[in-house]
């Protein structure tokens, strides 16, 4: 039997989605609680607002306590939208897929440094463990000429990718690569950039739920030190980026020390340095390698 719902002000309905909100420990309860009806409603901000005296329909009241529902068990809100903004363009995400963190902002700022110092020459990036494709396809977006390889083990996060460089309009431009690493990859590159799982396997457990029960861990754990995949990558990328190119790593300000010392391993002649995201931490380790003589034009 059906069960009857006393209609509310949409309004109310969004108080006390916050107080239900507020109460599973979403700490950000106020916000979401306004995304989530936008979601339900498909309304954008300002006329959810518009919306506030109005009785919604039934069945988006159901609609959308189904979302409540889910968040409150902590499921990423990210999930629960399928959307997520990432320098300035807007991304799907699904299960399955790690989530984008603005922190990767920074990832793509360096690498916009590193290219815009091509000029107009042709440039070949790897974008490897791609995800939901967001370094690949906002540099496919600002260099149209670069030719950008988007690699991942996981088959979900190369579908996702994709779907979204198809909805960004640069589908043709990105090859989207299943690779465990770079053993399908049969090409040199100019640019490495790698957002390889880089937590501690023992660290996994003290996450917050959303992220630890919710996303991939093949995604998050790195392993004993945080960087045993990183290491492999380095290992193989020896023989396929160019002389005077570059590597980027997405890492966590602990893994600094190691991240340099395995670098000048393999790398022994490249210049290391480090950049600071937003909140001040170092998040981007910079490997630059040296040119040969013969790259030069005298």
């Amino acid at each position: 039997m059906r069960r009857v719902i006393a209609l509310k002000r949409l309004e109310d309905l969004i108080r006390s989605t916050r107080k239900n909100l507020q109460s599973a420990g979403i700490s950000e309860y106020l916000l979401e609680a306004e995304l989530i009806w936008m979601k339900a409603l498909n309304l954008d901000r300002a006329n959810l607002y518009l919306e506030f005296n109005e009785s919604p329909n039934v069945r988006f009241i159901e609609y959308a306590e189904g979302l409540v529902s889910r968040r409150m068990k902590r499921e990423p809100l990210a999930y629960i939208l399928g959307k997520i903004e990432f320098f300035g363009k807007e991304f799907n995400v699904k299960p399955g897929v790690l989530i984008p963190r603005q922190d990767t902002e920074t990832v793509v700022e360096e690498a916009i440094k590193i290219l815009d110092d091509y000029g107009s020459a042709s440039t070949t990036v790897f974008d490897v463990g791609c995800g939901s494709g967001i370094i690949g396809i906002s540099l496919a977006i600002r260099y149209p000429h670069a030719r950008i390889f988007s690699i991942d083990s996981n088959l979900q996060a190369c579908i996702l990718t994709k779907q979204n460089a198809e909805k960004l309009g640069v589908g043709s431009q990105l090859q989207v690569v299943q690779s465990d690493l770079f053993t399908a990859i049969n090409c040199d590159a100019d640019l490495i950039i790698a957002n390889l799982p880089y937590i501690p396997t023992s660290d996994i457990e003290s996450l917050e739920p959303e992220v630890r029960v919710f996303e991939p861990r093949a995604a998050l754990d790195g392993g004993i030190d945080g960087f045993s995949v990183t290491k492999r990558m380095l290992t193989q990328s020896s023989g396929l980026i160019k002389s005077g190119g570059a590597i980027l790593l997405e890492l966590s300000p602990e893994l600094t020390d190691i991240a340099k010392n395995q670098i000048m391993e393999v790398f022994p002649n490249s210049i290391f340095a480090t950049q600071r995201d937003l909140s001040g931490q170092i998040r981007v380790a910079i490997c630059t390698l040296p040119k040969l003589a013969s790259d030069y034009k005298y």
